[in-house]
């Protein structure tokens, strides 16, 4: 027969128990509410990076179809957003022959520099398309891309950058 001692103690315990378990399905709970929340960020960051990708799939379209139309096409947008992965695509995917300039590295701007025009129309000169790539970084690009459509009016250039040309 129990006492009503361990009665109290029985009961205590199975209080403590259902205690426990409450904790148990509320972390549970709480868990799959940040997974929810995190499977939702998640989905909204993919709809993004889906957006941008449609974006850079109609902006190269656009570039492709004015190739050879305009002397230069200028490509300025935000950074991290594809304009160097969209000018390698259409480097690689372009049939004749061109050359993509990294204008952040430093023997790249020693090659662009406007004073020297000689060297750089001479690195360019045996290209139909070039691309200069983060053309901002280059002293007087202006003068440069000038120089560039003056002396090879039939040759494609395309510049891009993150922050003005000035």
């Amino acid at each position: 027969q129990i006492t009503e001692r361990e009665n109290l103690i029985r009961q205590n315990v199975l209080k403590n128990i259902n205690n426990e378990l409450q904790k148990l399905q509320d972390q549970i709970s709480k868990e799959k509410s940040n997974e929810q929340i995190l499977k939702e960020s998640l989905e909204e960051k993919i709809e993004i990076v889906q957006e941008i990708e449609d974006e850079i799939r109609i902006l190269e379209k656009q570039i492709l179809e004015r190739m050879f139309l305009w002397k230069i096409i200028i490509i300025y947008w935000a950074r991290q957003v594809g304009k160097t992965t969209l000018c390698e695509k259409i480097v690689n995917d372009f049939s004749g022959k061109s050359k993509y300039i990294k204008c952040d590295l430093y023997n790249n701007q020693e090659l662009l520099d406007y004073k020297n025009p000689t060297k750089f129309l001479n690195a360019v000169s045996d290209f139909d398309l070039v691309v200069l790539d983060e053309a901002q970084n280059i002293e007087n690009i202006w003068i440069i891309l000038k120089n560039l459509i003056e002396t090879y009016p039939k040759k494609q250039f395309i510049a891009t950058g993150s922050s003005s040309f000035e």
